[in-house]
């Protein structure tokens, strides 16, 4: 039994060894089980890359910082083994895992789903969903092209299955147009995005001509918060003034917030209105809390 175990432990290794990926392979003796896997992050994670995770064996003292594939490997370890996976931006989950050969997991802030399934030769790594937000540069009946916040063109794919729409009105690809500001939310597979849902925030020269804009998504620091205000520093490293009412919605996970509860170096998003060319917020969601807090 000893034998078989060794020689499965080896072939793990050397398999891994051999694939063109980045897994954190750590071997102990605390038991006789081979834990692999591959970690992908939650929608509702920013961050989308599983880079910088910490993943450790509860109780053993092995741990990884994962690589954005999120492959790990840990031989050795106990049968009823519970994982924890740790990040700087929030991310503290413990969990135990299903008695599998291969793990993918989908983790969260606080919550990680294992399905403890086995992948195929040949079969595809998953992709987590990705979020574009821009302008559209160039639209077509099954495809558009949008230069994002991060000024990179991305090519989307359209298909039958996408959800376009402006407020509660439902369009079609036809109603696309250059120049519009879209938030789209498309998966990637095999180097390949495609449109899950395309949210039209301004149609262009369809707009009407009033004074109020759709404004942005602010995401980064707090570097000064009052009563009224907060100015964040984001990740184009400006600083963005962004105003605060009676109405905006401030949280924290399920809890709510008051501007009292807001301090210097708190990572927040900012979903906010621009009105006369000022931005006020409609929702300020805290993501994690500094030194201040």
């Amino acid at each position: 039994m000893r034998f078989k175990l060794m020689s499965l432990m080896i072939a793990i290794v050397a398999a891994l060894s051999s694939c063109n990926r980045h897994e954190s392979v750590l071997t102990g003796s605390y038991g006789g089980r081979v834990v692999a896997g591959q970690v992908v992050m939650a929608s509702e994670v920013a961050d989308n890359s599983p880079a910088g995770v910490e993943v450790a064996v509860v109780g053993t003292g092995m741990s990884a910082t994962l690589a954005a594939d999120g492959h790990f490997l840990f031989a050795g370890v106990p049968d009823d083994v519970e994982l924890t996976f740790r990040r700087a931006d929030g991310i503290d989950v413990r969990t135990r895992v299903a008695a599998a050969p291969s793990l993918f997991i989908e983790l969260g802030k606080t919550t990680a789903s294992n399905s403890g399934r086995r992948r195929g030769v040949g079969q595809k790594d998953p992709k987590p969903s990705q979020e574009i937000e821009g302008v559209i540069q160039t639209a077509g009946a099954d495809s558009i092209v949008v230069l994002d916040s991060h000024q990179q063109l991305d090519t989307v794919s359209i298909n039958d299955a996408t959800l376009i729409r402006k407020g509660n009105q439902t369009l079609l690809a036809a109603d696309l147009k250059e120049g519009d500001r879209v938030h789209v939310k498309a998966m990637l597979k095999d180097d390949k995005l495609t449109a899950l849902q395309i949210v039209v925030q301004n149609a262009g020269d369809d707009d009407d001509d009033d004074d109020r804009e759709h404004g942005q998504e602010v995401e980064g620091l707090i570097v000064k918060v009052s009563d009224s205000s907060i100015t964040v520093h984001d990740s184009h490293k400006n600083d963005v003034d962004i105003a605060i009412t009676s109405s905006t919605i401030i949280r924290k996970g399920n809890t709510t917030l008051t501007t009292a509860d807001l301090k210097k170096d708190d990572r927040v998003h900012v979903k906010t209105t621009m009105t006369g060319g000022t931005l006020t917020a409609t929702e300020i969601i805290v993501q994690n809390q500094g030194h201040g807090d």
